[in-house]
């Protein structure tokens, strides 16, 4: 594809990342918080520039508007990713703080281009799976309607308030990417469970029969390129793998990759007292298939479709060290 200048917000996180690394052919403009941030762990393109802002903060809108109006090339595409951790205890104030930073932060960086002519071609916005909420062994595609629980209604005012404000964009094509659980060794659940399993303490969480949706971070950076490269992604896009797994069989396939010991399961009360309304996260059962990836139209093709993925993802990790 020919060079293109593309606006990504959480550039520091560890998808961000990954997705740089993608990018050393096309001008980027980074949007963060903290330049000091982007360290020299971050694979940085060489065509860089970097607009040093907090997305939450009306402030903000000023600060993009002013770099975007004297800017040689317009913006082609966006690529908003950032977002505040959702892995610590949902209090009040915390669940506050996970809406600003997706769906204010999304409207600030679509009102910085109100006012300028030339509006990005591409805008692609995460999102996640949890937008389904708590759904048994329902098959779910990205026809099925939303949940009801705090994730699913920020998911899907997330998605709808970002589509509202991009309405006006005439000609500009719009990407939710619904993520499930990204597997990756550096980052995400499979980093923080890893020390438990590799100390023989492992185990399947609640019933155990809730179902995961789950993607390998290579396809899941292979199908961001896809989405800012093939028109025909648009819409929601459930970025998971075809073959979603239950908690009970990952467990099991973790602790026999790693040749480690799987525990029985811990209990769902004890994860709601320890965890409180995030454990969710955890317990919430969502069968998703990437009914639209796999499509004709798109043939996204996966490199990691089955749960075997965890040995490319570990082994290779264990062969660095």
């Amino acid at each position: 594809i020919d060079s293109m200048k593309i606006l990504i917000t959480g550039a520091t996180g560890h998808i961000g990342r990954h997705i740089l690394t993608r990018l050393h052919n096309h001008e980027v403009v980074i949007i963060t918080r903290s330049k000091a941030s982007l360290t020299e762990k971050n694979s940085l393109p060489s065509k860089l520039e970097i607009i040093e802002a907090n997305l939450t903060e009306k402030g903000s809108i000023k600060k993009i508007k002013d770099f975007l109006s004297q800017t040689s090339n317009p913006i082609d595409a966006c690529l908003h990713l950032a977002g505040e951790s959702i892995d610590t205890r949902w209090t009040i104030e915390k669940k506050a703080q996970i809406r600003q930073s997706r769906v204010d932060s999304a409207q600030n960086l679509i009102a910085a281009f109100e006012s300028i002519e030339s509006k990005p071609k591409i805008f692609i916005c995460a999102s996640a799976i949890g937008f389904y909420g708590d759904r048994g062994s329902d098959i779910l595609t990205e026809d099925s309607p939303p949940g009801q629980d705090f994730l699913a209604k920020l998911c899907y005012d997330w998605e709808v308030q970002t589509d509202l404000a991009l309405q006006g964009w005439t000609g500009t094509r719009i990407a939710h990417i619904r993520m499930g659980v990204v597997l990756s060794p550096d980052g995400g659940m499979l980093k923080t469970i890893l020390p438990l399993f590799n100390a023989n303490l492992g185990a399947p969480l609640g019933s155990g029969h809730q179902w995961m949706g789950w993607i390998h971070i290579a396809d899941l950076i292979n199908i961001y390129i896809l989405a800012i490269e093939n028109e025909k992604v648009t819409g929601p896009i459930n970025a998971v793998s075809p073959y979603s797994v239950t908690n009970l069989h990952f467990s099991k396939a973790l602790a026999k990759t790693l040749n480690k010991l799987c525990l029985p399961s811990v209990p769902s009360i004890a994860l709601k007292l320890l965890l409180g309304e995030m454990s969710s996260l955890v317990l919430n059962s969502q069968r998703v298939k990437p009914h639209k990836l796999i499509s004709h139209q798109i043939g996204f093709n996966f490199q990691f479709d089955t749960i075997e993925a965890l040995k490319d993802l570990l082994i290779k990790k264990d062969t660095k060290k």
